[in-house]
């Protein structure tokens, strides 16, 4: 397993693509708490490109530094694990076409899911969630917001766990 998570990340192109995407989903988790503000704001007309600027790196500047270490943990660890995990995935889909299997779909869906809603202010992921999760009768194990980004952590983690053991396994039908 671990070989073939050093295999896969030998190649430059595939620690590039991690790269990269790690960035686009920090800076997205970071924004995402302020959207509905920052959406509000550039539709005023008559503000140059330089304030709008100014307005988006000064609430990312207030989202990193003025967070939880919780928050500080989860927005960091979340897009490096999904960013690897997408990878890891796309090279799993590559070499089983024929032979696809749903359960590391749906893990890595699912805790896509779970760390997207449970990221940005920690109360947020809670209120999507509580009624749901009361619904179907788990609603005391979630007391705060942070246990939902952790369970998300942790089924995508399951995820690149199950998807590196698949990708050892021979290709067989």
């Amino acid at each position: 397993m671990i070989t073939s998570f050093l295999k896969i990340f030998s190649k430059k192109i595939n620690v590039i693509i991690a790269f990269v995407l790690s960035i686009i989903f920090f800076l997205f988790l970071r924004i995402f708490p302020y959207i509905k503000i920052l959406t509000d704001f550039f539709q005023i007309s008559g503000i140059t490109f330089q304030r709008r600027f100014d307005v988006v790196w000064g609430y990312m500047y207030e989202s990193i530094f003025h967070a939880t270490i919780v928050e500080q943990i989860v927005v960091i660890v979340f897009p490096v694990f999904l960013a690897v995990n997408i990878v890891i995935f796309i090279i799993y889909l590559k070499q089983q076409r024929k032979y696809f299997s749903t359960k590391g779909t749906a893990l890595s869906f699912s805790g896509t899911l779970l760390g997207f809603f449970g990221v940005g202010c920690l109360s947020c992921g809670a209120l999507f969630f509580a009624p749901l999760i009361s619904l179907i009768g788990f609603g005391g194990l979630l007391k705060y917001g942070a246990e939902l980004s952790l369970l998300g952590l942790v089924f995508i983690l399951f995820s690149i766990i199950y998807l590196l053991k698949q990708l050892t396994k021979p290709l067989v039908c």
